[in-house]
C-alpha cells in the first residue's frame, strides 16, 4: 500500500464520508483508517460496560489489521489519500 499525506491539518472525524482515509495520530502515521458504515443487516454498538451507548457517531476501519474503531464526533483525525494495489 502507498501512503500519501496529502497535509497535516487535523479535522473533526464527522466532517468526514464513508470511505474517506485518515491517520488518527493515537496510532501513528503507518495506520491508515477508512470510514466504514455498517450494512442495513449488519449492527455495531459499543459495549455499554466500557463506553456510553452514545459515544461513537460513526466507525472506522484499520486498513492494515482489520480492526473496527469507534469515533466521537470531534475526535481529531488527519485526512490522508492512500492508493491500495491489488495484484493477483
Amino acid at each position: 500500500m502507498e501512503i500519501l499525506i496529502n497535509d497535516n491539518r487535523e479535522v473533526k472525524f464527522n466532517a468526514l464520508m464513508v470511505g474517506a482515509t485518515f491517520i488518527d495520530k493515537n496510532w501513528g502515521e503507518d495506520t491508515i483508517f477508512m470510514v466504514v458504515e455498517p450494512s442495513i443487516e449488519v449492527n455495531i454498538t459499543p459495549d455499554t460496560d466500557l463506553v456510553e451507548v452514545d459515544e461513537f457517531c460513526g466507525y472506522a476501519v484499520d486498513l492494515k489489521n482489520g480492526g473496527i474503531m469507534g469515533y466521537g464526533p470531534d475526535e481529531m483525525v488527519v485526512p490522508v489519500k492512500a492508493n491500495i494495489i491489488a495484484t493477483i
